[in-house]
């Protein structure tokens, strides 16, 4: 590779990592001992591919006190289907003892799949508006 290109390549990566990148919303956290740093909250309804709305059980994401403060625009949220694969458990007596393919996966559906995005807005005390529309359904 020529060096004009080397040179171009790297501002290329540079420009482009600062321009997608996470805002420092929240400034540094030190952890200094084990500690857990997320919060959780589970979809009432799915949220299918395309939508920028997630409706949740509750959308503080605070209740620990683990931030600053709740849920806001600008914040970063990791989206993930951890359930839906489909096994098999077979039916089997329980004096029997199940065969090789029990808890074979067949199909994964959407399960493992997920994506971040940038809250938009809190729209209420159970749904979360996305700057961009979702890249797989949930």
């Amino acid at each position: 590779m020529s060096k004009n290109k080397y040179i171009l390549t790297i501002l290329c990566i540079c420009f482009f990592s600062h321009m997608f990148s996470q805002k420092g919303k929240n400034s540094v956290r030190t952890v200094s001992t084990t500690v857990r740093v997320n919060e959780f909250t589970a979809l009432t309804a799915d949220a299918n591919k395309g939508s920028t709305i997630l409706n949740v059980t509750a959308n503080t994401l605070n209740a620990n006190s683990r931030f600053g403060s709740v849920l806001a625009a600008g914040d970063l949220v990791m989206v993930i289907q951890m359930q839906g694969a489909m096994m098999n458990l077979g039916t089997y007596p329980v004096s029997w003892q199940p065969d090789s393919t029990y808890g074979y996966i067949w199909n994964y559906a959407n399960c493992g799949n997920y994506e971040f995005a940038q809250v938009k807005s809190v729209i209420s005390g159970t749904q979360i508006e996305l700057d961009c529309e979702l890249t797989y359904s949930y």
